[in-house]
């Protein structure tokens, strides 16, 4: 049963803010909290942090969710995330320049601990949210500093930190109503509010009786407690949920068609069956496991789950999904696969690409589009208006020195549509 954070939502109501930050650890229902508010605004978009390095991949992340949230900019946003190409001042001025287009009223930033990590990820950040006026929501593991100043004052900002997410009595009481006073206050002593600790001891004391369940937490800490709840759960999955859960766990943004792929059997009873929350979350389509429970099947399933992302990425390119299969490839560590994946794209050359497809054409360097002629070509033809003549010069030089050297080795050029 999902706990309505009615408390919180109000707060937010109430104040108007320009900003809202929550910051908490894993299993607080940040994302939930989120979810709850976004029932409220016109339209939104929610750019994810997961990957971003600096400010170039904040920039391609922001310009992907804008596309995705305002269709009529796609193909201006694609064509100039081309004419960036690797130059991320040219990144960080296209994210500027369509961040205060006419767009949506509110914009979630998810997994914003990046901006922590990152000092050019962070100024651009704190650019953007002084550029125009609209809700920013960021939701990040650690705590982010708030960028005070022209725009965003303490008055415009609202902050929740784990105190505010906290279940209160009253919502460990709804979370859990079959309990007693007795049982209720045990859950409260344990848990000390932690939301998705309240949701794990609720799951486990249907399956063994409370005073069990109770005994066996007795002894952790309560650091630990979300770690040996998790390893719990996974432990009491069938061997079909866990393979199931490990899937969804190795993919990027996992889908209902990525599964088909390499588990065919699986059917949308499987996934409901598995989607019982805290298990598993999915908004528009997307299949998330919690954080938690994706971190401990990675630290288990690592070799296993790299070779479920290549196979499902050989799977949607066979299916003629070639920019999916190139997502899947990059996810792999596989540039050259993606690139090859990519390499018949042939409409690619011809009309502007997707703001998805534009943002993988950037992220292969130099020396892999050079092994892909027709990549190559359509790469260069969508940036020709950014870049000077020479760069055309010295790259179609490169393209046709590494032609030749294949010749004088007896090497057949990669089998690819001529430009």
């Amino acid at each position: 049963m999902e706990i309505q954070r009615t408390r919180l939502s109000e707060i937010v109501l109430r104040r108007a803010p320009r900003l809202v930050v929550v910051s908490a650890l894993a299993g607080f229902g940040k994302s939930t909290f989120v979810r709850q508010l976004l029932a409220r605004p016109e339209n939104f978009a929610v750019c994810d942090f997961v990957g971003v390095r600096d400010q170039t991949d904040l920039s391609r992340a922001a310009l992907v969710a804008l596309a995705e949230a305002r269709p009529a900019l796609a193909a201006a946003i694609a064509q100039a995330q081309l004419g960036a190409a690797k130059d991320s001042r040219d990144w960080e001025a296209a994210a500027a320049r369509f961040w205060v287009e006419e767009g949506p009223s509110t914009f979630v930033f998810e997994n914003a601990e990046a901006l922590t990590r990152s000092a050019s990820a962070s100024v651009l950040f704190e650019r953007l949210i002084r550029a125009r006026d609209r809700l920013i929501i960021v939701c990040s593991r650690d705590v982010v500093p708030v960028p005070y100043g022209r725009g965003v004052e303490p008055t415009n900002v609202v902050t929740f930190g784990i105190d505010d997410l906290r279940f209160s009595d009253e919502e460990i009481r709804t979370a859990l109503p079959d309990r007693s006073e007795r049982e209720w206050a045990e859950i409260e002593r344990i848990s000390r509010g932690w939301p998705i600790v309240v949701e794990l001891i609720g799951r486990a004391a249907r399956e063994k009786p409370f005073a069990e369940v109770i005994a066996s937490l007795g002894t952790v800490v309560h650091d630990e407690l979300l770690v040996y709840l998790t390893s719990e759960l996974i432990g009491d999955l069938s061997e079909r949920e866990r393979d199931l859960a490990l899937v969804i766990a190795a993919l990027p943004d996992a889908r209902y068609a990525d599964i088909a792929r390499v588990r065919p059997s699986v059917t949308a009873d499987d996934i409901e069956r598995l989607a019982v929350r805290p298990l598993s979350l999915m908004p528009d389509g997307i299949l998330r496991l919690h954080p938690m429970i994706a971190e401990l099947m990675r630290e288990h399933g690592g070799t296993r789950m790299r070779r479920i992302v290549k196979r499902v990425a050989e799977a949607a390119q066979a299916h003629g999904d070639e920019t999916r299969a190139a997502e899947l490839f990059f996810a792999a560590g596989a540039e050259r696969a993606a690139a090859g994946a990519l390499r018949d794209l042939g409409a690619f050359l011809m009309t502007t690409p997707t703001p998805r497809l534009a943002a993988l054409i950037t992220r292969f360097d130099e020396k892999t589009l050079l092994e892909f002629p027709a990549l190559w070509c359509g790469a260069l033809m969508h940036r020709g208006y950014s870049i000077p003549p020479y760069e055309w010069l010295r790259s179609a030089e490169a393209l046709g020195a590494g032609y030749r050297q294949m010749r004088s080795l007896a090497f057949e050029p990669p089998s690819s549509p001529r430009c």
